[in-house]
């Protein structure tokens, strides 16, 4: 998903830097959130046949996020992230600051950043 959008960015330099961040973002390990409840659709045993299996934090995250971003969101969560980078001004970081207190409860330290605030922070640690 991340690649995808990736992709769509038509500014070349920004474009280049997200292909780097991109492979960084790959040393995050994987994990599923869903499983389905179709026969073939977990593995035997995941889930009952005919109930779906859907990890409690994602549904949870999907109550302020779009799906696709509770996704990304829940990843970075799992995979122990300081920081979630992001360009979605209004579809992730405004709505972090207007739920700051229920998001921050389901998402512990994670800081959600823009570039551009990654670099502030950066530079004032040193």
């Amino acid at each position: 998903k991340s690649l995808q959008e990736i992709l769509r960015t038509e500014n070349a330099k920004r474009n280049a830097m997200l292909q780097f961040l991109f492979m960084l973002l790959e040393q995050v390990e994987f994990h599923t959130v869903y499983y389905s409840g179709c026969i073939g659709g977990a593995p035997i045993g995941a889930t009952p046949i005919g109930g779906d299996e859907e990890d409690p934090l994602f549904t949870g995250l999907k109550g302020y996020f779009e799906p696709d971003d509770a996704d990304h969101i829940i990843q970075a969560i799992r995979g122990k992230c300081d920081f979630f980078l992001t360009l979605d001004q209004k579809t992730i970081l405004d709505r972090v600051v207007t739920h700051h207190e229920e998001i921050s409860k389901l998402c512990g330290t994670l800081a959600f950043v823009s570039p551009e605030q990654l670099c502030a922070r950066m530079e004032a640690a040193h």
